[in-house]
């Protein structure tokens, strides 16, 4: 809504027509009071009196409108802020929903992977040699399964050679995998 409207406009007019024939007729009655005039002063007094009140009761109904039109204004703005402010939290919520997706998204992979690392792990610990890793991205946890099967190959490879030599073959041999390896 706007804040003057042609009601206004016009009300604002005749007030200022008003003001300006009563701005004469308050000279007139001063010049008068001042020349000793007294009584045509006095007489005069009455209807400029009665002018000022008709300008007092437009200046009345002119604040009261442009009350109503700012009050109108302001409702309008909470309006637009209750709004705004409605749009902006649907709005954080869904960044809120679509993170937990994303977030989800990406640790579920990394958890099922580091999650079946830890039953080989655990099976290993035990001597269940049966276990296969298989490296399903080429991320850290796709580099840590591949050192996870080749870890669980070379314990294969021991408990072969160690089940050949308890068969009584002595002639299987035992590779050393690196300079640290303690059973080469």
């Amino acid at each position: 809504s706007r804040i003057v409207n042609s009601a206004q406009q016009q009300m604002a007019a005749t007030l200022l027509t008003r003001f300006e024939q009563l701005r004469p007729e308050q000279d007139a009655i001063v010049a008068l009071s001042r020349a000793g005039n007294n009584t045509d002063a006095k007489a005069r007094l009455s209807g400029a009196r009665a002018q000022a009140d008709t300008l007092d009761a437009l200046m009345d109904t002119l604040i009261t409108a442009k009350m109503k039109l700012m009050q109108s204004a302001v409702d309008t703005g909470d309006k637009t802020y209750t709004r705004a402010i409605g749009m902006l939290a649907a709005l954080v919520l869904l960044a809120l929903l679509v993170a937990v997706v994303a977030a989800t998204g990406i640790t579920r992979p990394i958890v099922r992977t580091l999650s079946n690392l830890v039953r080989s792990a655990d099976a290993l610990a035990i001597g269940d040699l049966d276990q296969n890793v298989v490296a399903t991205s080429k991320d850290e946890t796709g580099q840590l399964s591949v050192s996870m099967q080749r870890m669980l190959e070379a314990q294969r490879s021991l408990a072969q050679s160690a089940t050949a030599i308890a068969a009584g073959d002595v002639n299987t041999s035992v590779t050393a995998r690196s300079e640290k390896d303690a059973v080469g």
